[in-house]
């Protein structure tokens, strides 16, 4: 996934809301929004720090399910 309008769909989520979650991550340097000439977002990439974040985040939800499972047992 890499457009605003398919985070917005997949997200099913207020086109609004994203943008300025998107906004806030592209001003954190997590992110760089590829704009088109009429300045409307086209493309999300995420950069190095960006990338690292998303790391940290994958494995505390891997923490977390794997938690959750141990205790269902």
């Amino acid at each position: 996934m890499s457009s605003h309008e398919e985070l917005v769909k997949t997200l099913q989520r207020d086109k609004g809301t994203i943008s300025r979650s998107l906004r806030t991550l592209e001003a954190r340097g997590w992110l760089v929004i590829g704009r088109s000439s009429g300045g409307k977002a086209q493309h999300l990439t995420l950069t190095p720090e960006g990338h690292k974040r998303a790391g940290e985040i994958a494995k505390k939800l891997a923490l977390r399910d794997n938690e959750q499972r141990n205790k269902g047992l």
